[in-house]
């Protein structure tokens, strides 16, 4: 319940790697006991060379003001 509850309320920039194929979040880490792991795909995640969207644009779109 509690992991639903994380998947379905998480909304990160894509700044901060928000839409990378699904990651999961710090807080979904917790919850499975997976906080003190370090994997190769938290530090790479292939997207290195895709344009970064602006903030502000991901905003308005998010909150569909465009």
């Amino acid at each position: 319940m509690e992991l639903k509850i994380v998947r379905d309320g998480e909304w990160r920039p894509m700044a901060l790697g928000g839409a990378a194929g699904g990651l999961p979040s710090v807080h979904e880490d917790i919850l499975r006991g997976r906080e003190d792991t370090i994997t190769w795909e938290d530090v790479f995640a292939g997207d290195e060379t895709r344009p970064v969207a602006g903030f502000h644009d991901e905003m308005e779109k998010k909150l569909k003001i465009q």
